[in-house]
């Protein structure tokens, strides 16, 4: 009965008035006190991304990339991750302090967002951030590009506000091979970590060889 019903209180209703010999209705309060009080069962959202992870994958790409880096880099400041993050910079708190006579109404929540990319290496050092909009040339932003180039961050755009792979190509030539040569001369030799995300081609590793890039299997 338990498998045919399911676990949902209108189903096992739906069921139990077709059990006649029983003479069984089951209404939300049973449904409550049978399932919701004695096995104390809540319904949950689930949060999060931890159940995706390679927990023993890690274990063992921890120690071989420690050696790596160890046996072939001079140092930590030649030891680079980068990754991406997204902000909804115009969306309110969902939740708030009120008094108890004041009755909270909530907004629809507005969805534009920028994405950001940063990078840094183990030495703690941190590299101009990449900062990518919906327009091209936004109000608030310099046309010129002699004055956008002294802004604090680097600034593409696409319709989603969301990092592609031909954004990643030209961050990769255009922003990092840049400042590593600014920082550690033209003969460098660098280690670049980044996550298998479908934005970042495997090919972009191979555009210059003082890079060794390796990616995290985070799919």
């Amino acid at each position: 009965m338990q498998s045919a019903c399911g676990t949902q209180g209108e189903t096992i209703s739906e069921t139990s008035s077709k059990i006649k010999e029983y003479h069984f209705n089951a209404s939300h309060g049973w449904y409550s006190r049978a399932v919701n009080k004695r096995f104390n069962l809540r319904f949950g959202k689930l949060h999060g991304e931890a159940e995706s992870a390679d927990f023993q994958g890690a274990e063992k790409f921890i120690p071989e990339v420690t050696k790596f880096i160890v046996d072939y880099f001079d140092g930590p400041e030649f030891v680079y991750n980068a990754d991406e993050f997204g902000l909804n910079y115009k969306k309110v708190p969902t939740s708030s302090l009120q008094l108890p006579d004041n009755k909270m109404r909530g907004f629809k929540p507005n969805k534009i967002r920028v994405t950001g990319m940063v990078c840094g290496n183990l030495a703690g050092e941190k590299l101009k951030p990449l900062i990518i909009g919906k327009f091209q040339n936004p109000r608030d932003l310099p046309k010129d590009s002699a004055r956008r180039d002294k802004l604090a961050c680097y600034y593409e755009a696409n319709k989603s506000s969301w990092m592609t792979g031909s954004l990643y190509w030209k961050w990769f030539l255009s922003c990092f091979i840049p400042e590593m040569e600014k920082r550690h001369g033209e003969d460098f030799y660098v280690l670049l970590l980044v996550d298998n995300c479908a934005a970042h081609p495997e090919v972009v590793g191979t555009l210059d060889p003082r890079v060794i890039m390796i990616y995290f299997d985070t799919m």
